[in-house]
This record gives C-alpha cells, sequence and structure tokens, in this order.
C-alpha cells in the first residue's frame, strides 16, 4: 500500500506540473484525482495533498479562482460516496482499522516541534551507521580499503540535497520555473 501511495502521490504532482500550462482546472483534477485515491489507498497520501497546495500556491497562486475549489473537490467527493458503503457496514471496524495505526503518535499534532525534533534528531546517527557499514563492506573486499567511492557518494549526498531543499536561498526558494519533471 505504501508504494501505491507514493506512486499515486507523485503521479499527482507531476500531473499538476505538466498541466497547469494548459489548464490550471483540469491540472488541478487530474492531480486532485490521483492524490484522492492516494489518500485513499493509505492515511500518509495527505502529504502530497501538502505537496500540491505548496506547489500551487508558489507557481499559480495569481490565477486562482473559486471554482477551482469546487473543481478540486469533486474527485475526493467521489472516492468519499464509493467508500461509504464499505464502511457503513461496520463504522466500529473501520474506525478501529483507520485509527489503529495513529496510537502512540497523538503529540504529532499536539506537539509538533517536539516531533519535529524527534525525527531529526536520528538523522546523524543514520548517517555515522551508514559510513559505518560502507567501511564494513569495504574491509571485507580483498584489494580494496577504505569506503568504497560510488557508495560513499550515496551515503554523503543526503544532507547536502536536505540542506539544499531547506535554505532559504536554495536552488528550487521562489522560482517561477517549473520544476523538472521526468514522464
Amino acid at each position: 500500500m505504501d508504494v501505491q501511495c507514493a506512486a499515486l502521490g507523485a503521479a499527482g504532482l507531476a500531473a499538476y506540473m505538466q498541466l497547469r500550462q494548459r489548464s490550471l482546472a483540469w491540472a488541478l483534477l487530474a492531480a486532485n484525482a490521483l492524490l484522492a485515491a492516494s489518500g485513499f489507498t493509505h492515511p500518509n497520501g495527505d502529504l502530497y495533498f501538502v505537496a500540491l497546495v505548496c506547489l500551487v500556491l508558489m507557481y499559480d497562486r495569481d490565477r486562482l479562482q473559486w471554482r477551482f475549489l469546487f473543481i478540486s473537490g469533486i474527485p475526493y467527493l467521489i472516492g468519499a460516496l464509493m467508500w461509504a458503503p464499505y464502511i457503513l457496514k461496520a463504522p466500529d471496524l473501520f474506525k478501529i482499522q483507520l485509527l489503529g495505526n495513529m496510537v502512540g503518535r497523538e503529540s504529532a499534532f499536539s506537539a509538533p516541534v517536539s516531533t519535529l525534533q524527534r525525527e531529526v534528531k536520528p538523522l546523524p546517527r543514520r548517517l555515522r551507521v551508514c559510513l559505518m557499514v560502507q567501511r564494513l563492506r569495504a574491509s571485507q573486499r580483498p584489494g580494496i580499503a577504505g569506503v568504497p567511492r560510488r557508495n560513499s557518494r550515496v551515503c554523503g549526498i543526503w544532507p547536502i540535497a536536505a540542506a539544499e531543499c531547506f535554505s532559504p536561498g536554495g536552488h528550487y526558494h521562489r522560482r517561477r520555473v517549473p520544476l523538472p519533471v521526468a514522464v
């Protein structure tokens, strides 16, 4: 389900970026249809919705109209109507199934700063573990000393990419040109 959610979410964002220049209404309808499917597949689909809102505000804020809100809501309404018979068969079981994954995660909404700190804190440790594994693999190969070049690039690129994404003067910060989209 996670992969299906990610695929549908990424396809929704790509559809928006591809179609937004021709017709913003069709871009929003297509993107929200794919994002609705992503959200009905897995609860993490809402993250792609947040990403779509950011893209729309960043690229097409000046072109937005109230009618686009209704157009964007159509796929969610259709999905809810299709999901309703399933939910109404056993609402208690549906609630247990849907909310069962949130047990112990309520603090994400009540204390978002501490949740973010809890998620970011282990990142340097993960990088150290990644480098240690690389060195261990390299030491087990005869004739190769140190960390292999190809694998060390993989472990070393993610902090640079994160810094680029979150820095205020980052490469894509407030640019008005479309991001490259592979189709």
